[in-house]
C-alpha cells in the first residue's frame, strides 16, 4: 500500500519472508480484492477465514471458487451479464 502507513522499501524487502507477505490490495463498494504470493496462500487463507468470522464477513478465494462465510446469504448467489446492452 501507499501512503502514511506504507512499509519503506528498506523494510518491505528486507527478507524473503517479508516480501513474500507483501499484498497489493484493491477496495470497493462491497469488498476488498487481496492478491499475494501463491506459496503463502494456505497460510493468508486460513488467516482471512479466521477474520471473517470474527468480523461476520465471507471470502471468495477467485482461483478455486470456494465461498467461506457463515450466516451470510447474499455471498451464496450469484449474478451472470448476459451482454453489454442494457
Amino acid at each position: 500500500m501507499n501512503g502514511e502507513y506504507a512499509l519503506s522499501d528498506e523494510i518491505a524487502y528486507a527478507s524473503e519472508d517479508t516480501e513474500n507477505h507483501l499484498t497489493d490490495y484493491s477496495f470497493g463498494k462491497n469488498g476488498v480484492y487481496c492478491a499475494f504470493l501463491y506459496n503463502v496462500a494456505t497460510e493468508v487463507l486460513k488467516f482471512l477465514k479466521n477474520t471473517a468470522e470474527q468480523y461476520g464477513m465471507g471470502v471468495y478465494n477467485l482461483a478455486t471458487g470456494e465461498i467461506f462465510c457463515k450466516n451470510l446469504d447474499i455471498l451464496k448467489y450469484s449474478t451472470k451479464s448476459i451482454g453489454d446492452t442494457l
